[in-house]
């Protein structure tokens, strides 16, 4: 009986000093990568073994270029093999949703002068395959990775002419917690 009653007490403990070696969490700031742009993003590791760790990551972009507005959300899941102390083998899958609004000026407006400012619409797609090394301590610390992505794009749910592999690089840099 005191055996069954001391097993949850040391599981416990096991579990408690086994969480805090290793960080779960990372937010960090991605160039290129999944977005067109950039990405502020927000990683967790969901299975955290000592050389098996899955993660998944959210992120977010808004930029407007030349009066176009893009807006999108990169999310992923990657597999990560430890290969030193510090430092990681990264592939994964992703998807990044992109909506676009074109700006179209025309003619001189009302009587302001100004030129009257339409937007269009539309979605692009992305999905891909990433390869990566990743700097990441196993406490708390600075966080960093580069990345090659090869990904097909999608716009307004249609593959565009042919569904050929793009290539990009990404260099993210952050914090892990």
């Amino acid at each position: 009986m005191k055996k069954l009653i001391l097993l949850p007490f040391f599981l416990m403990i096991f579990l408690s000093s086994n969480s805090q070696t290793y960080v779960r969490n990372n937010v960090y700031f991605e160039l290129g990568g999944a977005s067109p742009y950039y990405s502020i993003n927000y990683e967790r590791m969901l299975l955290n073994w000592a050389n098996f760790n899955i993660a998944a990551r959210v992120g977010v972009m808004y930029i407007k270029w030349d009066g176009d507005f893009y807006r999108g959300a990169p999310i992923g899941l990657s597999y990560l093999k430890s290969i030193g102390e510090k430092s990681y083998i990264e592939a994964g899958l992703f998807y990044t949703f992109i909506k676009v609004n074109e700006e179209h000026r025309k003619g001189n407006g009302d009587t302001t002068g100004l030129p009257n400012i339409t937007y269009d619409e539309f979605f692009n797609q992305r999905l891909g395959f990433q390869a990566a090394y990743r700097h990441q301590p196993r406490t708390k610390g600075f966080f960093w990775n580069i990345s090659f992505q090869l990904f097909a794009t999608r716009e307004n749910y249609e593959f565009i002419n042919d569904p050929t592999l793009t290539p990009r690089l990404g260099l993210g840099l952050g914090y892990s917690f």
